[in-house]
């Protein structure tokens, strides 16, 4: 964990540690399924927090098929919502809803016991609720979550502050910009505040980047999204976080006049979003979405023709028609010119 905070460790440093520790995993917990469980819940919440769902899942999941999830059913709870996470990270959120729906079951036998677990689990299950579409359902389970969170976790939680963060994102979707940036605004200074957690202020920089972007603020958005890249790149290295900020880079710099400028940030952003999220993923098909923006703009009406097929085809097969991920993609007509 500390490998990831230190200032001049590179990013090998800490994903060494992780497949060093996972390839060892089987054989030296052969015998000791208990501690196999706390070991598998730990690594994976390190990949989590590396935004590496590529490598989180596969681990999440072969402990979940294994027999070991019965000898610590607390632990194996939290690995079903990591799993869920990674799951809804890679755009499968029937899976993710139902790894959740499992660990919320155990939960709800001791309510008192597992309060904190119940509230980080309904700030997941908002997000589950937002990527299927529905942002006026997740808004509505994190509204009153603020409380809950607080009451249960403590206001200056990492959990209790996301909650701010993920009503801020979801009212920059449904075009409550103001109430957005304010909050938005709120969730960096607490983190700043704090001191002691690198990424997470950088990925609020990043968020508050996003919403200046949508306020059509774009030479703002570029500033802060440029920042949080930079210190992306430094501190932890390639990974899907970062792809996601190149991608509302690339979109500022296309929607501000620069479309040209775009071009260096999509290439480098979609190997990332393709080796750490698949190619399913709403950054992957927002990326291709981008390109395609990208290209119009720019005049190569025929290069962005098969990248726009693409786009929809992969949307359309994970986030169905009624999702803000394809609705953006079907603002273009067959003949590329613009619905509205």
């Amino acid at each position: 964990r500390a490998a990831g905070e230190v200032k001049n460790a590179t990013p090998a440093t800490t994903r060494g540690l992780l497949d060093g520790g996972v390839k060892a995993l089987d054989e030296n917990f052969k015998d000791r399924p208990a501690d196999l469980a706390h070991t598998v819940y730990f690594l994976a919440k390190l990949y989590s927090e590396l935004y590496d769902d590529v490598e989180a899942g596969p681990v999440e999941k072969h402990f979940l098929e294994s027999s070991a999830i019965n000898a610590d059913p607390a632990t194996t709870a939290r690995i079903r919502m990591l799993y869920a996470l990674s799951e809804m990270r890679g755009g499968n959120t029937d899976s993710a809803a139902k790894q959740l729906a499992s660990a919320q079951g155990f939960w709800s036998a001791d309510t008192a016991r597992y309060r904190d677990q119940i509230a980080r689990g309904h700030i997941l299950e908002a997000q589950i609720v937002k990527q299927k579409g529905d942002v006026e359902g997740a808004i509505r389970i994190l509204r009153p979550l603020m409380t809950e969170a607080a009451e249960a976790l403590g206001g200056e939680d990492y959990d209790t502050i996301n909650v701010e963060n993920s009503l801020a994102l979801a009212l920059m979707q449904t075009g409550e910009l103001n109430e957005a940036d304010t909050r938005m605004a709120a969730v960096l200074a607490r983190l700043q505040a704090r001191k002691d957690n690198t990424d997470a202020v950088v990925t609020a920089q990043q968020n508050l980047g996003a919403i200046a972007f949508n306020r059509g603020d774009f030479s703002r958005a570029q500033a802060l999204l440029q920042e949080s890249i930079t210190q992306r790149r430094q501190l932890f290295g390639p990974s899907a976080a970062m792809a996601a900020a190149e991608l509302n880079l690339a979109k500022s710099l296309i929607r501000g006049g620069h479309a040209d400028a775009a071009q260096q940030v999509l290439d480098e952003a979609l190997p990332l979003a393709l080796k750490f999220t698949g190619d399913h993923s709403p950054i992957t098909i927002g990326l291709y979405q981008a390109e395609v923006e990208q290209r119009l703009a720019l005049g190569d009406v025929t290069g962005a023709v098969p990248i726009a097929e693409k786009a929809a085809g992969l949307a359309r097969g994970k986030t169905g028609e009624r999702s803000a991920v394809y609705a953006f993609g079907d603002l273009i007509s067959p003949d590329l010119q613009p619905r509205i």
